[in-house]
């Protein structure tokens, strides 16, 4: 007669975890919620709180309400003004720049040619370096004691003297704009090529048979097709160029020659952590948040608009 063999602890308690886990049965819907709650926690915290966080502060000084006070104190100063009309100048001319550089690089990755993996691994490398490394980068390139730019200028007798690029008030924020284009477009470069991958070849060979050239092709196949593309790929970049100039700003110019390269970020850091008025930087961030949901919007409002049409 054979012998019943006894299981041991531990494969008691395993065998009985497994009974009550199949005890469990998760809807679709409540295993879904399941997986995307951690996420969902770290978007409340690290969003959601300090977004009312900072809506709090600026309608109150201190402890007490005052409504839209902060705001109209803001609006009415200089620098204020000149910081809002800065982030304007440095995100149009930023993305123009980073959009046309990217559209380039997108299409060249596309084609088909040695070396093109080389070629796309180098074109992501801006996009790698942090923001901070690449602004003080271009600060020592662009200095005007022993700078590469103004030693190579100077041995093609391009300038006559060393230029102050980051001090200059002429060409202190078209340094910005260069630094951060050639930092940030490789985001564009390669949203673009997922969607040039994505098109048909089929209507490239029925052209070359009608005898389309390749500039009538890029107009009237290529532009057509890939506009939702290039309409989400300016939206998520310019909200980007609103939210994330100040790290640029900060490693590079400092905001300086005085205030005249302050966008509305690095104000709003200027505003809390230097000038302590935490009210009045919450106000200056909550109007760049402002801006980057209306320019964002406007590209979603043109991107539905063009589906209906």
């Amino acid at each position: 007669m054979a012998r019943k063999q006894r299981l041991s602890p531990s494969l008691c308690k395993t065998v009985g975890a497994v009974v009550a886990i199949r005890k469990i049965r998760l809807t679709d819907e409540r295993f879904y919620w399941l997986l995307v709650l951690p996420s969902l926690l770290i978007f409340l915290g690290f969003g959601v709180y300090p977004f009312i966080s900072t809506l709090y502060l600026s309608i109150h000084s201190g402890s007490q309400f005052v409504g839209f006070s902060n705001y109209r104190s803001i609006l009415g100063t200089q620098v204020v003004l000149l910081a809002l009309k800065n982030t304007v100048i440095f995100v149009f001319g930023s993305v123009a720049i980073e959009f046309i550089i990217g559209f380039l690089s997108a299409l060249i990755m596309s084609a088909a040619f040695r070396g093109r993996t080389a070629v796309r691994i180098a074109s992501f490398l801006p996009w790698a370096i942090p923001i901070v490394v690449a602004g003080i980068t271009f600060k020592f390139m662009l200095n005007d004691v022993g700078g590469i730019v103004n030693t190579l200028l100077l041995k093609m007798h391009l300038i006559d003297f060393p230029v102050a690029w980051v001090a200059d008030k002429r060409y202190a924020m078209w340094t910005l704009i260069v630094a951060d284009s050639w930092k940030s477009f490789p985001i564009l470069a390669f949203l673009l090529l997922a969607g040039l991958q994505q098109l048909p070849r089929e209507l490239y060979e029925a052209a070359r048979i009608d005898g389309a050239t390749s500039i009538k092709m890029f107009f009237f196949i290529t532009l057509p097709l890939l506009k939702r593309v290039i309409f989400v790929a300016l939206m998520i970049r310019t909200m980007q160029a609103v939210a994330y100039a100040f790290d640029i700003v900060y490693s590079l110019t400092k905001g300086g020659p005085g205030d005249l390269t302050q966008v509305l970020v690095s104000l709003a850091q200027k505003y809390s952590f230097q000038f302590m008025h935490f009210e009045l930087g919450a106000a200056v961030a909550v109007l760049a948040l402002l801006m980057g949901l209306a320019l964002g919007g406007t590209f979603l409002f043109l991107l539905f608009r063009g589906a209906r049409e």
